[in-house]
């Protein structure tokens, strides 16, 4: 008949083996690695010394380790500045509202457009300058403070 298996002792699963008595095999750590890119993994893979070529000397593993130290740090402070310049966005971002700023720069457009009309008006110049060429010798775009050189107005 069927002969049943000592108490305690079952056979591995099929297609995997057991370890030789005498040599125990270190347990896998399991990693999450699904908030990684695939470039994290491969830059992260490139730099990992996994396993130590046969022969290395213990100077040569302690430069391996500073190389991945000093790469590590690098990346490190690379990661900061980033965080630091997208905390400067957003502070930006929150401290200027768009809106605000939009009515700013008609503000500031409608005072620059009367400005040129009075500093026109108050030419001594015979004959009186045209709108675009006080803007062309002010070195003023005329698109900056809407104005239409075909129509010559503001628009």
């Amino acid at each position: 008949g069927k002969t049943e298996p000592p108490v305690g002792k079952t056979d591995p699963p099929v297609g995997k083996t057991e370890p030789p008595v005498g040599k125990l095999e270190p347990p896998v750590a399991r990693l999450d690695f699904s908030q990684c890119s695939e470039d994290d993994i491969k830059v992260a893979a490139s730099q990992c010394p996994a396993t130590h070529p046969a022969g290395a000397t213990e100077e040569e593993r302690r430069q391996q380790l500073l190389r991945q130290k000093r790469s590590l740090e690098k990346q490190l402070e690379q990661q900061l500045e980033r965080r630091r310049k997208l905390r400067m966005v957003k502070l930006h971002r929150t401290k200027n509202d768009r809106s605000q700023l939009s009515a700013l720069t008609d503000k500031w457009r409608g005072v620059a457009q009367e400005a040129a009309e009075q500093l026109l008006a108050q030419s001594s110049l015979q004959p009186p300058p045209s709108m675009a060429q006080l803007l062309s010798h002010l070195h003023i775009d005329p698109s900056t403070i809407h104005y239409s050189l075909e129509e010559e107005s503001f628009y």
